[in-house]
């Protein structure tokens, strides 16, 4: 049994208005008995669709929105890049048909196709890929007219006239770049385009075709070296003979450089009594390795200004340093390393043994 809630009154089953009140009645009535037997009247509500099912159906229509936009773009893309080869084939064809026209008008004349094939022939020498296909002209007028007709397709590879492929001309650019900002030799610069993913042939390419002098590049190099550091005649040689650069380029720097060996011995034994100590003849023998001459190692070492005494208390203090030692056994061991016994026993004090 059924009863309306505003008044209570019964409500037969497929009744949609209360006789008593007057008033529409919900659409499903259920009777529901509460704790103290009392008659409660419960309306039961429209299922709706949750919040999770429209932000999943919300989901699904902007992934297939993307998708869309994608494809249409990815299609717009490879029209454009078919632009150019559908254009370059219909106007190819387009010219053999024309060529095709006039030799039926005038059978006699048989110098127009063999123009029209030279023209394409001539054509074609720029570019690097062909694409070659046949089409047949049967002329009722001109039985004997039946061969095919061979139409060029082609694709350009360049991005001018002069028959240079694009990454001969990028290679040829960033070896012009390289050549500003520094100096190389022949065997450098290719290797350095190499390293940078060129091909051989189009490193070589670049590098014959950069406009550069190796002797002049031999001599820059050999000049910033001289900036930064101090060389001996044969250091300098043995220096640019690293950098690949030839006997003959090598030669032209050294000679060329401007270098006074006098002064970049001193210059060098200067630079190692920065970084450590050394006795007069052990300063000497370092000289010796970097091959400068006896003469050059004498003015080095006359006229750096060392003061011996002071480099055997250092030299004493770098080993006490590290180790430990008795008195006699540290002025042996600075005995060891050129120092005079006056010098080696003058440190030896110095750092109170």
């Amino acid at each position: 049994m059924r009863y309306c809630p505003f008044c209570g009154e019964k409500i037969p089953k497929g009744i949609k208005k209360c006789e008593k009140c007057g008033k529409k009645l919900p659409q499903i009535i259920d009777e529901v008995k509460n704790g103290e037997g009392n008659n409660k009247v419960v309306e039961k509500k429209e299922n709706k669709p949750s919040s999770g099912f429209l932000i999943a159906l919300g989901a699904l229509f902007l992934f297939f929105i993307l998708v869309l936009i994608g494809v249409q773009e990815a299609k717009h893309k490879n029209e454009k890049m078919m632009t150019t080869a559908t254009t370059t084939k219909h106007l190819v064809i387009d010219q053999e048909e024309t060529n095709i026209e006039d030799d039926n008008e005038d059978t006699d004349n048989d110098e127009s196709p063999n123009v029209a094939n030279n023209k394409e022939s001539s054509n074609s020498n720029s570019n690097s890929n062909t694409t070659t296909t046949t089409k047949s002209s049967n002329n009722s007028g001109n039985n004997n007219n039946n061969n095919p007709t061979t139409v060029k397709i082609t694709t350009q590879e360049y991005n001018d006239n002069s028959g240079v492929s694009v990454s001969k001309q990028n290679a040829l650019k960033k070896s012009k770049s390289y050549l500003r900002s520094s100096s190389f030799s022949r065997e450098g610069l290719i290797h350095q385009l190499e390293y940078e993913k060129f091909s051989y042939d189009d490193a070589v390419y670049a590098v014959d075709n950069c406009g550069a002098d190796w002797n002049e590049q031999a001599l820059k190099k050999a000049k910033s070296y001289l900036i930064s550091s101090s060389f001996s005649y044969e250091g300098l040689r043995g220096q640019l003979e690293y950098e690949k650069f030839t006997s003959s380029q090598v030669q032209y720097a050294i000679d060329n450089c401007g270098a006074d060996w006098n002064e970049q011995a001193l210059k060098k034994a200067k630079s190692y009594l920065r970084s450590s100590s050394f006795s007069y003849k052990g300063l000497k023998h370092q000289l010796e390795y970097e091959k400068f001459t006896p003469a050059q190692i004498q003015y080095g070492v006359d006229n750096c200004g060392a003061d011996w005494n002071e480099q055997a208390v250092k030299k004493a203090a770098s080993y006490l340093k590290y180790s430990s030692f008795s008195r006699d056994g540290l002025i042996s061991q600075l005995e060891f390393e050129g120092f005079t016994h006056d010098q080696a026993v003058y440190g030896v004090t110095q750092n109170g043994l």
